[in-house]
């Protein structure tokens, strides 16, 4: 981390974006890796594991945006899920 960031982060006492969970709702491929609410880009996707019924990702979201929004991720329609995932068959 480079001592610019590093100062803003002592300053301000967090970062404008932090790591959270991906679980698309299309599972057609993606296209891009913008996430973007109908006002902003909020950030981007940096990982994906496709699974044989479910599509999930990790990204870099700014804080702006909370657990449950539905962004469009990498051009298909997503919610930002809490991490860790879930397992479909293991919720309560």
């Amino acid at each position: 981390v480079g001592q610019g960031a590093g100062a803003r982060v002592h300053c301000r006492g967090q970062t404008q974006k932090e790591l959270r969970g991906l679980d698309w709702i299309d599972l057609r491929p993606r296209d891009g890796t913008d996430i973007a609410n109908e006002k902003r880009t909020l950030g981007q996707v940096h990982s994906v594991l496709v699974l044989p019924d479910r599509r999930i990702g990790l990204g870099m979201v700014r804080r702006e945006a909370n657990i449950g929004d539905t962004v469009m991720a990498g051009g298909r329609e997503a919610t930002i899920a809490p991490l860790p995932f879930d397992h479909p068959d293991q919720a309560a």
